[in-house]
């Protein structure tokens, strides 16, 4: 069961990869599976087996499944649209995205020359290059005031 926030709250069963698993390359350590980082041991999984588990870092398993995902409204011919991150990953209940209290993915603007395209991003910490939370086709960038993984 994938838990998220404080307090935490139950998210569901997916979305982890078992330690000793081809993920990490028989490596037996979640370090270097992004954006599966944490690990977490004597999990519980679906059908009884307790095992150690890679986990995401940062987000949920509902963040990552929404990357990309269409989250805004479009503004009036062809002006910047309305961001709506309530459409993105898991519904916390003490959810605030003016200080990221308990969010794990935002609403952002990846367009290109000025083309609004607002699109769900999962959260992620870029600490002086040390990216935890994109796998390795995303980047972790600044977006819209917010660092999330997002497409080179």
């Amino acid at each position: 069961m994938q838990m998220f926030g404080s307090p935490a709250e139950d998210v569901g069963y997916f979305c982890m990869w078992r330690k000793d698993s081809s993920f990490t390359a028989g490596s037996g350590s979640c370090a270097g599976a992004e954006p599966y980082a944490d690990e977490l041991a004597d999990v519980t999984s679906i059908d009884g087996t307790v095992t150690s588990v890679c986990t995401l870092a940062m987000s949920t398993c509902l963040a990552l499944t929404d990357i990309g995902k269409p989250c805004g409204d479009a503004g009036p011919m062809g002006a910047e649209g309305v961001a709506h991150s309530e459409l993105c990953g898991f519904s916390h209940s003490n959810e605030t995205f003016e200080n990221g209290s308990n969010v794990d993915a935002y609403c952002v603007d990846v367009g290109v020359g000025g083309a609004p395209n607002l699109v769900c991003a999962p959260v992620c910490l870029n600490n002086g290059g040390n990216t935890q939370g994109c796998d390795s086709s995303l980047v972790c960038a600044t977006t819209s005031g917010h660092e999330v993984c997002v497409a080179p």
